[in-house]
């Protein structure tokens, strides 16, 4: 095996391994809400079927939407990046699926388990993060070439980095769901 063939390996373990550790930050911040106690999480059993409107009629809340998009971003960006070599659209139609069953396993275990709200406009949001990150992904191809996985890998390494060091920041500082507050009055004004 070639220097450069090892290199691209190391770079790809990389990326699973960073995809991995977003997945673990993606479902405390999904299903755990950001807390370390279990028995703090809201007991609410949930279910929300019109898109765009929550359960009382009122129209939905648009930060929550903006929230879930950016936060599934990265996922179309590592999912794009771990794809193996194929047809363009059969890649980009299981890409889709993968984004959308694994925003549904996150709706449906919140409604399963009562700690929160199942909604259709989180896998809406969810699921349209996602393509945003392919067509990210994608925009940085043309630009980069072959040297898009490593360029991408580099940047999910400095980012997880950041949001690591954010959220114990913020643990330290007795407010896990800065963040997140941070990116609502963001939405809000």
């Amino acid at each position: 095996m070639s220097i450069k063939e090892k290199s691209k390996q190391k770079f790809e373990m990389l990326t699973k391994f960073l995809f991995a550790v977003y997945l673990i930050g993606l479902t405390w911040a999904i299903l755990f809400k950001f807390k370390f106690n279990i028995h703090e999480l809201n007991g609410s059993k949930n279910l929300i079927l019109k898109p765009f409107f929550l359960d009382d009629g009122v129209r939905f809340y648009k930060s929550d939407f903006y929230t879930n998009l950016i936060a599934f971003v990265p996922f179309g960006i590592y999912i794009s990046a771990l794809k193996r070599e194929g047809k363009v659209v059969l890649n980009l139609i299981i890409s889709v699926l993968v984004m959308f069953m694994t925003s549904l396993f996150y709706e449906m275990s919140q409604y399963i388990f009562q700690i929160g709200c199942s909604d259709i406009n989180d896998l809406i949001s969810n699921t349209l993060g996602g393509v945003i990150g392919i067509i990210i992904y994608y925009i940085l191809y043309l630009v980069f070439r072959k040297r898009t996985n490593t360029v991408v890998t580099v940047l999910a390494f400095l980012g997880t980095i950041a949001v690591t060091v954010f959220v114990v920041i913020s643990i330290l500082n007795g407010s896990c769901s800065t963040f997140q507050n941070q990116l609502l009055k963001l939405f809000n004004s």
